[in-house]
């Protein structure tokens, strides 16, 4: 009788301790089944995937400029959708599975897992709404970064205004002198453009974020060291440099001329690792180290 009172006892807190830790959801994503014990720890995951992927970044820079303008459109229009769809169900004027719905995944991108993500959780018996709240957060993030970065390539692609006598270029140190940049020892990379960088297990290299100097290198992993000597792991796909605290590496605001997002870096198999350029002061890398 008292081992029956305690068992059901027992199975009844534990329950209510589960309920309240909130429910557990699998997907399958990129071949991967996953599973999230909580909306937490989902918004954790889709952190990784809120930034442009080199591929796509490098897609741009070969499409025409009008064919870019009307991407563009499109992702502020779907921002707004998106914000309106937020606001009425944060408001109680629907469901986020309900709206979702009706919006189709095919307005989702296939970057990332997107659209397979979404479909995913819309297949559910029972969608929950906390993770599809999540989704849709980390998806405006997404779309934020996608326009800033889109709007970094077009830019990009304007030609510069002519200038009767070209001037050197110039970094400003911390005590507002001047110094000629030195050519020779470093190159700016293309901006919004994926660039290839061979470094061999164990070495390292110097390269600037804007005036900036940082190592980057490579041992068990690949790594960023800034010049006062804090580290930061860069993991396996893209790694978002830059002030801003969503980055993958966030850097502290004493780099002033850091952009907000400033660099993209995704390490690949073996010795190579790629670096896109985002930002609107420029990095810089020594030429020996672009990948033939």
């Amino acid at each position: 009788m008292v081992f029956t009172l305690l068992k059901n006892f027992l199975k009844g807190g534990l329950a209510g301790w589960f309920a309240k830790a909130g429910p557990a959801v699998e997907l399958r994503l990129g071949g991967q089944r996953l599973r999230f014990d909580a909306p937490a720890d989902f918004a954790f995951a889709l952190a990784a995937r809120t930034g442009v992927t080199p591929a796509r970044i490098h897609d741009w820079q070969h499409r025409a400029a009008a064919d870019l303008e009307e991407e563009a459109r499109g992702i502020v229009a779907l921002e707004r959708r998106l914000t309106e769809l937020r606001a009425r169900c944060e408001a109680g004027a629907g469901s986020y599975a309900a709206a979702l719905d009706e919006l189709g995944v095919a307005v989702f991108s296939k970057d990332h897992d997107w659209r397979v993500m979404f479909a995913a959780l819309l297949e559910r018996p029972r969608a929950e709404e906390s993770y599809l709240r999540v989704a849709v957060d980390a998806y405006l993030a997404y779309l934020a970064a996608r326009r800033d970065v889109l709007a970094l390539v077009r830019d990009s692609r304007r030609p510069a205004p002519a200038m009767a006598h070209p001037q050197p270029t110039l970094v400003f140190s911390a005590d507002q002198t001047t110094a000629q940049f030195e050519r020779d020892e470093l190159r700016r990379l293309p901006p919004g453009e994926a660039v290839t960088i061979k470094l061999a297990r164990g070495a390292s290299i110097s390269l600037k974020l804007a005036r900036h100097r940082f190592s980057l290198s490579h041992q068990r992993g690949w790594s960023l060291m800034t010049d006062d000597g804090k580290c930061y792991t860069l993991h396996p796909g893209v790694n978002s440099v830059g002030r801003g605290r969503d980055n993958d590496v966030p850097l502290d605001a004493d780099f002033r001329n850091v952009s907000r997002k400033h660099l993209l870096a995704q390490p690949l198999d073996g010795d190579v690792i790629v670096l896109t350029d985002v930002s609107a002061h420029g990095t810089y890398v020594p030429p020996t180290a672009l990948a033939s």
